[in-house]
């Protein structure tokens, strides 16, 4: 690899694959048809911008000792999601999100503008898209590289590299690796594949992750996390009006505040407003959104189309078998996600024998009719759902068919236990229409896990829900739960039925109680949530974090009484209110905040204003330029900084003008706005003052001149070497444009990265001793810089000193212990951990927690903790809650079961598990409406369904 690689043919392939990136996340068929028949590109969810945003996790939280509302801060950054991976991306970050948020098209986005940079900044980094679904299993020897590889060669056949190759790049910093799919990763063998690929290149190589809020295959050790956030109420109604400019009004109205509950993210809405567009219906739950539209999905197939024999009278069972095998994975804990065709046309000839007659051709003719014309497709010559999502929920209609036939025994063991299988039951949940068997279901869950059995709880339908949280809350109550991890699971269920509950704990004792229902209600965020809310506004114990749940919740409905709060006399309520009307982001609010600016209280003019900020509309703006010529100075300067964090090009001439006014603090204010925003109009308004406008006083040109320097555009360093050159500028400005210039040269120089090496650097035993001993030091820079040099060693030696350590008065030095135990990750420190769990000392069992949590993700320490499950579940009821909860939850994502003891007592095998048919739903022509509990076909389309409970009306 003497010669240097050109990328130019791969980058302009990838540019011209992404160009249209929302089209890769559109369900088409094979020929590229949209199958929903939407004309409008500008309406697929991907293409349409909704604006979403990530917020940053900083899981160490800043411990007081008095408990009060602030007490507990979580370090939040919120920004767009694009800004936030690429922020993070050089100490690898991982993106996680509900399934459907965006993560993939995310990277698919961000993979066409960094392939655009490289095309025009030879030093860019070349970014290339990974999947991992496509690493090692039994039947794949695929390796990382292999990925890079392929995708490369993908898009440039022709390019002269090899993995030798890959590898130099790697170790030389040319890559911007995008992985997507930490959860869909086939095999142990590939998770483990990939965490080793990360430590080896995690100095030199950029890399950006993505997986499921609950990933079969844990965090990789990644530090930064960023979520991607749910839609708010706003997003969802620009979406709605955008995608059904007609009928958005008569969807808005019919959901009624049900908004959140479909809209959750852009998959799901994009697939309601598809169902409404045409049948103008909405189906109770998620499950029947699933049924309607993949049942509409095949029947807008057009008849004319060639198809193989009797093909599409199969097609949806097919689909059903083919998820449950890809599901049940080659193990119990394993699914798979995307398989060669020829495990694909076994599974089909596996369904078929005996029902159909030469099953074998039937199999491979009806599997390339499906690939054709419905939702599996071939990628990298393996063959896949077009999501995850509706993997599952073809599965999901497997397990409902199969549910009545399984013992208890049976369902426990082989489903209820393994997290693979908890999407598609809380899928089939939805779909159950006896209410003895949801359940059953249900309460053999909470038997299996209690977090489990509360997410089954609020899966079922509506009018079962009554009994399934009554259920949840008979075990919390038995178990002694306590509350604080009771809020918990009640709000997994996101039911309705438990509000109540937790709208009283708002008035808990405890802070951390308060706080949790505060979340949980938030993340509920129903009709009867807000109206609950609402009515808390009044009362005095409660009523500043109700108007903080609201804002957070987002809700229209939530707006006005907020206003009210916000013109009140308590000044807490009106900094609540302020920030709340900014989270929603409604036009209602503009005035109200403006006319805040005047406020008594330095916190709500700073929390209107920022509040004005995050609304950014076209209304804030025209109100904001108004208020610069406010009387109230206060009033005037809360504008100018907020109008530049807005960043419009509306404010730019009115900023102009007040920077060329005699108010200097205003000028100061106008040019840091103006320097904010930073386009083309800013730069070009700037240089006429710089160079043309003769009137203008020299210290507004100097000012002008600052604010290029620190814009710093290619076409700014353009214009200041031509003042330089220009004989007939005055001196002064040419000295202004010398300054400009000389700070760009300052902001882009290279800042080197120096580190001090330390005792630890040696990496042997030898240090051991003494290191253990300066634990003891009265030096609190001895004491740390010990614990992190024992930690860069990894010798087994200090494990138990370290353990003891984390009783240090000093939190720094406590949490240096705690990295350090985590970097040795040794079996031998499991035992005295556990036991640290149940310390009287509150932050030695939340360190303890953070140690055997990381130490989960290790598999030489998998073994020796999943047998700690059983012990850890019985300090649930204790002051060890927390601590030991948060250690649950790690093993349990690593192992990828709920349940030790279950999961150590298999049962014997079936005869014949699996029911011989699926359910069925055949349409000879186009679908007009599908519609709730029941499939209602017009015309001559007929319908079968082999499930008597839901049979369809013909």
């Amino acid at each position: 690899m003497g010669v240097e690689i050109s990328f130019d043919a791969y980058l302009r392939s990838v540019v011209s694959a992404y160009q249209q990136w929302w089209r890769l996340y559109t369900l088409t068929d094979a020929t590229g048809q949209e199958s929903q028949g939407v004309e409008r590109e500008q309406i697929s969810p991907a293409f349409f911008d909704f604006g979403l945003m990530v917020q940053t996790v900083d899981k160490e939280k800043v411990e007081r000792q008095k408990e009060k509302e602030e007490a507990e801060k979580e370090k939040i950054e919120r920004l767009p999601v694009l800004e936030g991976i690429c922020k993070y991306a050089a100490d690898h970050v991982l993106l996680v999100g509900r399934p459907g948020s965006g993560k993939s098209t995310a990277l698919a986005r961000l993979l066409l503008q960094e392939a655009e940079n490289a095309l025009s900044d030879r030093n860019a980094k070349i970014p290339v898209l990974v999947e991992l679904r496509y690493l090692p299993s039994e039947a794949n020897e695929s390796s990382v590289c292999d990925r890079i590889l392929a995708f490369i060669h993908k898009h440039d056949p022709a390019l002269d590299i090899d993995e030798a190759g890959i590898k130099q790049l790697l170790r030389q910093g040319r890559l911007l690796l995008l992985v997507d799919g930490v959860n869909e990763l086939p095999s142990d063998r590939g998770r483990v594949m990939v965490n080793q690929f990360r430590e080896l290149y995690q100095k030199t190589c950029p890399m950006i992750f993505t997986t499921r809020e609950l990933s079969a295959g844990g965090d990789l050790g990644i530090a930064k996390r960023l979520e991607m956030q749910p839609l708010t109420e706003p997003q969802m109604q620009q979406f709605v009006m955008a995608y059904l400019p007609t009928q958005g009004e008569k969807l808005l109205q019919q959901l009624s505040g049900r908004l959140r509950e479909f809209g959750q993210t852009p998959l799901l809405l994009w697939m309601l407003c598809s169902l409404f567009q045409q049948s103008e219906q909405i189906p109770p739950n998620l499950g029947m959104v699933f049924r309607a539209f993949t049942v509409g999905y095949g029947g807008r197939i057009k008849q004319d189309v060639t198809l193989s024999k009797d093909s599409r009278a199969w097609w949806g069972r097919l689909l059903q078998y083919l998820a449950f095998k890809m599901t049940c994975g080659e193990n119990l804990t394993e699914l798979q996600v995307a398989i060669s065709r020829r495990e694909a046309e076994q599974i089909l000839v596996e369904f078929l024998r005996g029902k159909v007659k030469y099953a074998d051709d039937c199999a491979v003719r009806w599997l390339e009719d499906l690939l054709k014309h419905h939702l599996i497709q071939i990628s990298n010559d393996r063959i896949e759902f077009r999501h995850q999502l509706i993997q599952e929920y073809y599965a999901a209609e497997w397990l409902l068919e199969l549910l009545p036939s399984l013992s208890d025994a049976r369902l426990q063991h082989d489903y209820l236990n393994y997290l693979k299988w908890t999407e598609p039951l809380a899928l089939m949940l939805e779909l159950v229409e006896s209410e003895e068997q949801a359940v059953r279901v249900v309460r053999l869950a909470l038997e299996v896990d209690l977090r489990l059995g509360a997410r089954l709880a609020g899966a079922v339908k509506y009018g079962f829900q009554e009994k399934t949280v009554g259920l949840l809350i008979r075990e919390i109550e038995e178990r002694k739960i306590p509350q604080l991890y009771a809020n918990e699971l009640l709000g997994e269920t996101q039911s309705d039925f438990v509000v109540e509950i937790l709208i009283a704990a708002l008035k808990d004792a405890d802070y951390y109680v308060r706080r949790t229902a505060a979340e949980v209600l938030g993340n509920i965020g129903s009709n009867k949530v807000v109206e609950l809310l609402v009515a808390a506004l009044k009362d005095t114990d409660v009523k500043r974090i109700a108007g903080e749940i609201l804002g957070n919740i987002g809700s229209d409905k939530a707006v006005e009484p907020l206003i009210t709060a916000l013109k009140g006399v308590d000044k807490y309520l009106q900094r609540m209110a302020a920030e709340s009307l900014g989270n929603i982001g409604s036009d209602k609010a503009v005035e109200p905040l403006i006319t805040a600016l005047t406020n008594r209280d330095g916190d709500v003019r700073r929390i209107a204003g920022k509040a004005l900020i995050k609304i950014g509309s076209d209304k804030a703006v025209e109100l904001l330029i108004a208020a610069l010529k406010n009387a109230d100075e206060d009033v005037r300067m809360t504008a100018v900084a907020v109008l530049g964090n807005i960043g419009s090009d509306k404010a730019v001439e009115p900023l102009i003008t007040a920077l060329k006014g005699a108010d200097k603090y205003l000028q100061r204010m106008a040019a840091e706005s103006l320097g904010n925003i930073g386009s083309d109009k800013v730069v070009e308004a700037l240089i006429t003052i710089l160079k043309i406008d003769v009137d203008v006083d020299v210290d507004v040109k100097r000012i002008a001149g600052e604010i290029l320097g620190n814009i710093g555009s290619d076409k700014v360093v353009e214009v200041l070497i031509t003042i330089l050159k220009d004989a007939n500028v005055d001196v002064d400005v040419k000295m202004i444009a010398t300054v400009a210039l000389i700070n760009i040269d300052l902001k882009d120089a290279d800042v080197q990265k120096t580190a001090v090496e330390s005792l630890g650097n040696i990496g042997s035993n030898k240090p051991v001793e003494p290191l253990i001993a300066a634990l003891q030091n009265a030096d609190v820079g001895v004491r740390k810089t010990a614990a992190e040099s024992l930690g860069n060693i990894g010798s087994n030696q200090p494990v138990e000193p370290l353990i003891a350590a984390l009783k240090d008065a000093d939190a720094g030095v406590r949490k240096t212990v705690a990295d350090a135990l985590i970097k040795i990750g040794s079996n031998k420190a499991v035992e005295p951990l556990i036991a640290a769990l149940q310390n009287a000392d509150a932050d030695v069992r939340r360190l303890a927690a953070k140690v055997l949590s990381k130490n989960a993700q290790s598999d030489r320490n998998l073994s020796t903790l999943t047998q700690q499950l059983p012990h850890l579940f019985t300090l649930i009821p204790t002051e060890s809650s927390q601590a030991a909860l948060s250690v649950i939850t790690a093993i349990q994502a690593r192992c990828k079961y709920y349940n030790y003891d279950i999961a150590q007592t298999p049962l014997p095998p079936e005869d014949n598990p699996n029911p011989t048919t699926g359910n069925t739903y055949i349409f000879n022509d186009k679908v007009d409406q599908v519609v709730a509990g029941n499939l209602t076909v017009h015309g001559d389309n007929i319908a079968t369904q082999n499930n008597p409970k839901t049979a369809p009306e013909s």
